[in-house]
């Protein structure tokens, strides 16, 4: 079972940033943890009805990428369970995360933009 974290506050959650932000994976590893469900969340909202979109972005992924996010978002694997159900290490799944949200987030905004209706602006 996984232990429930404490809530940051804002000025943590901003050092922790800065920090990611830097390269500092173990910051970027308790940032995620933190706001893992509210992302999630917002997704399932965002995308509620929408699996014609995500599939095919899913489908864009590599097979490791894939079963990466399918293991850690969908079935609510921790990394180290998810690194062992693959039997790869934590490092090369964070890597794989990393990569398939890289990609899941190219491949959202390029179906988005393409389906986002086109405003007529007139000229003056």
């Amino acid at each position: 079972m996984v232990a429930a974290q404490a809530t940051i506050s804002a000025k943590q959650a901003a050092v922790l940033v800065a920090q990611a932000q830097a390269g500092d994976q173990e910051a970027f590893a308790t940032l995620y943890e933190q706001y893992r469900p509210l992302v999630y969340r917002f997704l399932r909202r965002r995308l509620d009805g929408a699996d014609e979109t995500l599939e095919p972005a899913m489908a864009r992924l590599t097979a490791e990428q894939r079963q990466a996010v399918e293991l850690r978002f969908l079935k609510g694997m921790s990394v180290a369970e998810t690194a062992a159900q693959m039997g790869r290490s934590e490092e090369a799944v964070k890597k794989l995360q990393a990569r398939a949200l890289a990609n899941l987030r190219r491949s959202l905004t390029e179906t988005t933009h393409q389906s986002a209706p086109v405003r007529m602006v007139r000229a003056a």
